[in-house]
């Protein structure tokens, strides 16, 4: 919508915000020793186009393997265990094509940690193993994982 004020025109969007509350399991990729693992949220893409640049990923950055999650329809969980910087995390993030949204979480929140859920969604299913892309490096350390990770 645009608003004409004088000479000057302003554009102003409006958008909708679901505000029920909805409880839901996840966990965070920052590490208690400061460093990240790698979490990204890949929203409406097909499979084929992510596995793509995850390899690309870890040819870059030397990262061991990769594991993928269906978290809904055309909607991806990519986890990595391997420890790394704050900077690393960001220059994979800028990197990929992981949801804009998922990027800006420490803008719009205030947090230095990202989220990704593994409990059912309101009538979204928990999010399921599909995939891991093996790679050949094996050279950084390892976060243990906890909770739902546990399991694949």
């Amino acid at each position: 919508m645009k608003l004409k004020i004088g000479k000057r025109t302003f554009g102003i969007n409006f958008y909708y915000i679901n505000n029920t509350p909805i409880t839901v399991h996840g966990t965070t990729n920052r590490c208690v020793d400061g460093t990240y693992v790698m979490y990204l949220d890949y929203d409406k893409l097909n499979i084929t186009d992510i596995v793509p640049e995850i390899e690309i990923i870890i040819e870059k950055f030397k990262l061991s393997s990769v594991y993928i999650f269906q978290s809904s329809h055309l909607s991806y969980h990519v986890i990595c265990l391997d420890k790394i910087t704050a900077r690393e995390f960001s220059d994979i993030l800028n990197q990929s094509s992981c949801d804009e949204n998922f990027k800006r979480i420490p803008t719009n929140y205030c947090l230095r940690k990202w989220v990704l859920r593994f409990s059912v969604k309101g009538k979204k299913e928990a999010p399921k193993h599909i995939m891991t892309i093996i790679s050949n490096y094996n050279i950084r350390q390892k976060s243990k994982p906890k909770n739902g990770l546990n399991k694949i």
